[in-house]
């Protein structure tokens, strides 16, 4: 128990001393800053609404609510769980291609909370250190940003029966499904 705290925050301290020593803020380069965008998430893993802000030092956040397909599509599981996530956003690479759309590489850390199931356990509840890397495709033209990326989860998952009858593990699907592709469609206030 002690241990997996331990490594969860040196890995958190490690990719947000990573991200913060290369990025630019989020408010460079192909938006204007203080746009606010929201649109939904896609993935095989789970789907939602998105929120992206502007922060105050010029940096990005994402907030996420999203549905948890664990068991879902293949009809093991009754229902969907739920999981919310923020992310703190950090641009790592901006590009402008000649038809005037920009493209930005991004990453950044987050926090992951919910109850879902994890790789065919009872449903519980999740807490999780989290990360996030993708490309965003911004178009001039109108108001739409698409970003294809992936996330992950290191973190823990509880199942709580009563009082005396619990059990706490390693969330074991943060790492399972990190690279199930995610695909999000934003429109920009």
């Amino acid at each position: 128990m002690y241990w997996t705290r331990t490594l969860t925050a040196a890995v958190m301290l490690l990719l947000s001393g990573i991200v913060s020593a290369s990025a630019r803020p989020a408010g460079e380069a192909g938006t204007r800053p203080g746009r606010i965008e929201a649109g939904m998430l896609f993935s095989v893993k789970g789907c939602g609404l998105v929120a992206d802000f502007p922060m105050r030092d010029g940096g990005g956040g994402e907030f996420r609510v999203l549905t948890d397909f664990e068991q879902v599509l293949s009809g093991a599981a009754p229902g969907p769980g739920i999981r919310v996530q923020f992310f703190r956003i950090y641009r790592l690479r901006s590009f402008r291609t000649a038809s005037g759309m920009h493209i930005h590489l991004s990453a950044g850390p987050g926090l992951t909370g919910g109850f879902v199931r994890d790789h065919g356990k009872d449903p519980g509840y999740l807490a999780a250190a989290s990360g996030t890397v993708g490309a965003e495709f911004v178009f001039t033209r109108i108001p739409v940003t698409i970003r294809a990326g992936v996330s992950g989860d290191l973190g823990v998952h509880l199942i709580y029966r009563d009082r005396y009858d619990n059990t706490l593990t390693f969330y074991q699907n943060g790492l399972r499904t990190s690279l199930y592709p995610e695909l999000t469609l934003k429109y920009r206030f």
